[in-house]
């Protein structure tokens, strides 16, 4: 039966159950859930799995996929049957009926994928959304067991996948404005730059780890933010981000105890550096991916083990090996680029030296 966002089920009452779960449950019952769709998602879905096989003991997995877009080859379900990784089916409301090119939709409305994951819980149910591009270095769930509570987020890196005001966004949406504040870094430092200073701004979550306990009003109110955004999206002038922008005003919606997780959970390419306990590393792409690879020993090792493993055991042959060039080639562009900049600034110093 395919799913749908028309009977979200979240539970009849929260009050006084919060928490109740975790406390007769254990960390291996939370569920990993995921999206896969198209060959880039199904690949990313396969490392994502084995990586949560290679280190979580028996986890409890499944990947929601859109009937709107086209099948799962029958690579991807092959292996998903192997593992006894559930697939869930349910259709994209945001979607036309049917969808065979993915660059004739609004990006945005690929990723409202990812509100289907959280939905139809029960209460005694805990699920942890991943994004499709991560990988999963360090078995999360026993932290977010001790958590005790029913939303847990990661911040996003820095304020730039907004661009709007919050204010008026709030406003709009009439959800009252946190008075809280997390802090950022105001931008990104790249190879040897000193670390961005950190900002202060409204609570904003990245949208691509996300747990939730079936006692929680989240799925539902995300769902219902995501709706409303899409029929004010002059609220959001980077529309792509109007998941985690609605997943952020609808935890405040909530009014609900949360955690904020750390950034060791969400980990990017550009934070690497700055994080000590990985748990999660969010590649976004296998550019990046290859680039962690060649940054960092815990991501190298991860990477390196999953491939095999899925080459060995699956006889699957992602070609990966093919993208740990990228950044050599990276590395020799920059430092051509970088040697060219720096004499044509040598030169324009040394003229404006002349004449003054």
């Amino acid at each position: 039966m395919a799913h749908s966002l028309s009977s979200v089920d979240q539970g009849d009452d929260v009050d006084g159950v919060r928490g109740r779960d975790a406390a007769l449950s254990s960390p291996n019952d939370i569920k990993f859930v995921l999206n896969s769709h198209g060959p880039t998602f199904e690949n990313y879905s396969l490392i994502c799995i084995k990586s949560i096989l290679r280190i979580c003991p028996d986890p409890k997995i499944a990947v929601y996929r859109p009937l709107n877009l086209p099948p799962l080859s029958e690579r991807a379900l092959r292996f998903y049957r192997k593992y006894g990784v559930e697939v869930v089916e349910f259709r994209n409301e945001f979607l036309p009926d049917q969808v065979v090119n993915l660059s004739d939709v609004p990006a945005r409305h690929l990723t409202l994928n990812k509100i289907y994951c959280l939905s139809h819980m029960h209460q005694d149910e805990r699920r942890l959304f991943l994004d499709a591009d991560t990988l999963v270095i360090k078995d999360p769930r026993p932290y977010l067991h001790s958590l005790g509570v029913g939303i847990a987020v990661p911040p996003v890196d820095t304020p730039d996948a907004f661009g709007g005001d919050w204010r008026e966004l709030y406003s709009g949406v009439g959800v009252r404005l946190p008075d809280e504040k997390i802090r950022v870094w105001e931008r990104y430092s790249y190879g040897s730059e000193p670390e961005s200073a950190m900002v202060e701004i409204v609570p904003y979550f990245c949208s691509g780890v996300i747990f939730v306990s079936g006692t929680s009003k989240l799925s539902s109110k995300w769902a219902e933010m995501c709706q409303t955004l899409e029929r004010k999206l002059e609220l959001i002038p980077r529309t792509y981000f109007l998941d985690q922008i609605a997943l952020s005003v609808a935890v405040a919606a909530t009014g609900e105890e949360r955690s904020v997780l750390s950034r060791g959970f969400n980990c990017h390419f550009e934070t690497l550096k700055r994080v000590d306990d990985l748990h999660i590393f969010h590649y976004l792409n296998f550019d990046a991916l290859a680039a962690g690879v060649a940054r960092d020993s815990r991501v190298r090792l991860a990477c390196r083990e999953v491939i095999q493993k899925l080459n060995r055991e699956d006889g699957l042959d992602l070609r990966l090996q093919t993208l740990t060039e990228w950044p050599r080639l990276y590395r020799r562009v920059r430092s051509i680029v970088l040697r060219r900049v720096r004499s044509l600034l040598g030169l324009t110093q040394k003229v404006a030296k002349e004449r003054s």
